[in-house]
């Protein structure tokens, strides 16, 4: 590299330093220093889970289309939903709402029991029930955890 290189990097590099100390550049509400992150006592009893749509009864092979919606709690899906056999034990399907949230781009808010999300079943995976039975919708994040129960007839 040449001293003339080195030089015009150097001038390019006190420009910018000048030009940023001149301009004024409004803050954002998430930089400023008035802005503090809510309290969670204050938005937990405002945080909602529901699961929408599922129906009570479903026959085997059938589509199971429903939702969870989230209200308050931030930035990210539910941390888990998933599909329960109630009368076998175990889980049926899992999805992982807490990795699937790194993809999420959100607009900022001031609280976050403003925050709304709908993770929608048919978005994500073709969910049907091939076994006769007794099974729970489940959906739960670090605070809430919500059930709903539907039934496969053959």
């Amino acid at each position: 590299m040449t001293a003339g290189a080195v030089a015009a990097g150097f001038v390019v590099g006190i420009a910018f330093l000048i030009i940023f100390a001149v301009v004024r550049i409004p803050p954002h509400p998430i930089l400023a220093t008035s802005w503090a992150f809510p309290d969670l006592d204050d938005y937990l009893p405002l945080l909602q889970i529901r699961i929408d749509g599922l129906k009570e009864v479903y026959s085997v092979g059938e589509k199971l289309d429903f939702a969870v919606a989230q209200k308050g709690g931030g930035y990210a899906y539910p941390e888990m939903i998933m599909i329960k056999d109630l009368e076998r034990g175990g889980v049926v399907w899992e999805f992982n709402g807490t990795q699937a949230s790194f993809l999420l781009f959100c607009t900022i808010v001031t609280n976050y029991a403003d925050f709304e999300i709908t993770w929608h079943s048919r978005d994500i995976d073709l969910l049907v029930m091939n076994q006769t039975g007794t099974y729970a919708v489940v959906a739960k994040n670090e605070h809430l955890t919500v059930q709903k129960e539907f039934v496969v007839v053959g």
